[in-house]
């Protein structure tokens, strides 16, 4: 049984510098944690997640709270928080890309933030095993991907 104390701490969001707390960031996506983001400035912002938020490097002790008490009151959508099971059998770039985008389920990732070198056909390789898992890879043009979760009715899930 876990104590309210305890579940408290885990619920409660968590200080991620920007981008040197990229993969931090990524797996508290991942397990559906909130975070706020410090970006430094001079660097670009990224698109926010369920349960993200950010402030500048600069920003002052009041403003962090604020932002840290608004996250941790924000409710965060159902498919938010729970964790997009992978398929087995990826390979190493394919399950860096893939857990990268189940960790922004429903969220548009970039294409910047993908790793791979190849990344159009590590994608077009995801396809068919992410589909047989229920989720379909989205392309928006020349910007990034979404994943979305297919209902068995064969549509895509709000």
């Amino acid at each position: 049984m876990v104590s309210a104390s305890r579940a408290s701490v885990q619920s409660a969001p968590a200080i991620v510098r920007w981008p040197i707390g990229a993969e931090q960031r990524w797996e508290r996506a991942g397990g559906g944690e909130r975070s706020l983001l410090v970006v430094e400035r001079g660097t670009r912002v990224p698109p926010l997640g369920p349960g993200e938020d950010w402030v500048w490097s600069d920003a002052n002790e009041q403003e962090v709270a604020r932002r840290l008490l608004d996250l941790g009151d924000r409710a965060l959508p159902a498919a938010a928080s729970a964790a997009v099971p992978l398929p087995a059998g990826l390979g190493e770039e394919q399950y860096q890309v893939a857990a990268r985008l189940a960790a922004a389920a429903g969220v548009l990732v970039p294409r910047a933030d993908l790793p791979s070198d190849d990344l159009d056909a590590r994608i077009e390789s995801l396809r068919a095993p992410m589909a047989r898992a229920g989720w379909e890879i989205l392309t928006v043009a020349r910007v990034g991907f979404v994943l979305t979760q297919v209902t068995t009715s064969g549509t895509r899930a709000p």
